[in-house]
């Protein structure tokens, strides 16, 4: 029941029950609210649902009176804090993904403080933990500067940490289990910062037991993706292809990848080089391989280097007008040495060693009616 005095009005709010019509209820809401020309206050906020128990201990707003923040609540100094919540991922089944079904113990702890005013916020001390410790996120700060204005929006992640064990989370969705499982636990650290007007750039290492990642990004626009230029650089080391990609033929590849892609329209136009210094394949060790790619308007042509001493291969192919309904393909094949037994593909032929050119040349729409 409201209650003023001396111009400072409460609520206390000791029992509300709602249900969504997607099946999300909320069991009991219970929230203590005051208010003056200066500042209000919610503090405890507690929401009950299920096995569920999300409480925020306080949200604060000051500002110079109360009708300026009635017509304007971004004009005051505001503050989050929430200091454990628990959240059981089976009470908000409704709302998530129909792909990404969890198990019915999974849940997390959540624990967070935000502060901000009108041009600037940040996020500090986040921590989201699965109880069963198959999942964990940590972000000791994120700084946000402008963001009500896109174009001079900045913000500011640094030292992202995460670790996820597929086989504690109990993730049920077979997709997602059956990779999990082939790649293990796997601890990531990234940092992120975005702007509106100069670009933004983000960093990632991840470990896994099959092998670590690292990978840089450069976006010109993250808010226009589609005429946007992104530059990547990817390196890997000792990472388990085969195992994360369910190949049983494939092992550990340690490669090296730089593109830099324009998108127009949705359609890319740039470069890209990616570097094998290692491939397992049947058992074998590829060393040595190149492949290049470049792309325009009128065509994409990509090329491939093998200098490996049992594989020295140089494959080319220029696609021209990919875009339109009739298209060309034009490809080179030179091939110096190809040691068949040595590679694993075949043991009838001992002493045989390929050699040769094919050249190709595909003009159509489809299948049907290439000539």
């Amino acid at each position: 029941v409201p209650r003023l005095s001396n111009d400072n009005i409460s609520i206390h709010i000791k029992r509300l029950a709602l249900e969504e019509s997607s099946g999300l209820s909320i069991n009991n809401l219970q929230a203590f609210i005051s208010a003056n020309d200066s500042l209000t206050s919610i503090r405890p906020l507690t929401l009950s649902s299920g096995k569920t128990t999300f409480t925020v201990d306080s949200i604060m707003f000051r500002y110079n009176n109360m009708a300026d923040f009635l017509k304007n609540p971004l004009t005051s100094v505001f503050s989050v804090d929430i200091s454990k919540s628990h959240i059981a991922a089976s009470d908000f089944t409704p709302l998530l993904p129909d792909r990404l079904p969890l198990d019915e113990d999974c849940a997390f702890d959540l624990t967070l403080n935000v502060k901000g005013n009108s041009t600037h916020a940040s996020i500090d001390n986040f921590s989201l933990t699965e109880t069963h410790g198959g999942f964990s996120l940590h972000i000791p700060t994120v700084t946000i500067d402008n963001y009500l204005h896109r174009d001079s929006l900045h913000i500011d992640v640094k030292h992202i940490r995460a670790s996820i064990d597929g086989h504690r989370l109990g993730i049920t969705a077979r997709h997602l289990s059956d990779m999990a499982s082939q790649i293990g636990p796997l601890t990531l650290d990234a940092d992120a910062t975005i702007n509106g007007d100069t670009g933004s750039n983000a960093s990632l290492h991840v470990n896994t037991l099959t092998g670590s990642l690292t990978a840089r990004a450069n976006i010109s626009d993250v808010f226009d993706i589609t005429n946007s230029r992104i530059k990547t650089h990817i390196e890997s080391e000792n990472m388990h292809a085969g195992q994360i990609l369910g190949l049983k033929d494939m092992g550990e590849v340690c490669l090296t990848a730089d593109a830099d892609v324009r998108l127009r329209d949705k359609k890319p136009e740039g470069n890209a080089a990616i570097t094998i210094n290692r491939l397992q394949y049947r058992g074998y060790d590829y060393q040595d391989i190149c492949i290049y790619a470049d792309a325009d308007k009128k065509s994409v042509s990509v090329n491939m280097q093998s200098s490996d001493v049992n594989a020295m291969i140089d494959i080319s192919a220029d696609l021209q007008q990919p875009w339109l309904p009739s298209r060309r393909l034009r490809s080179k094949s030179h091939i110096y040495r190809l040691d068949l037994n040595a590679i694993g593909i075949t043991d009838r032929y001992p002493d045989k060693i390929l050699s040769g050119k094919l050249d190709i040349s595909l003009q159509g729409e489809d299948i049907r009616n290439l000539n």
